[in-house]
């Protein structure tokens, strides 16, 4: 039962992060240094949320499919690497601007 909890929990942190954020977004949304940071927390929220292993059960009984949240975990996992790259670029890309 409380197998998934050891994702669930940072799961819930970035959550709540991310809540702590979105005003700061919707103030400065022309920022893309805190897009790319908002685009990164909800990323890695999908991510602890799908590779909980009670999240990988039900999705693979919704669907039917043995290993089907394999590819989706692999693929969302994906997605937070590109955030990644982009938000390292956008920091980059910030401090040239200042200087």
């Amino acid at each position: 039962m409380n197998s998934g909890l050891i994702l669930y929990v940072p799961g819930v942190v970035l959550v709540t992060a991310l809540v702590i954020k979105l005003p700061t977004l919707r103030r400065g949304e022309h920022a893309p240094l805190m897009r790319s940071v908002c685009a990164m927390l909800l990323v890695a929220c999908v991510v602890l949320f799908l590779a909980a292993p009670p999240s990988i059960s039900a999705v693979n009984d919704l669907t039917g499919i043995t290993n089907f949240s394999a590819p989706l975990v692999y693929c969302v996992l994906t997605a937070f690497s590109g955030s990644c790259i982009v938000g390292s670029s956008n920091l980059s890309g910030a401090s040239r601007q200042a200087r």
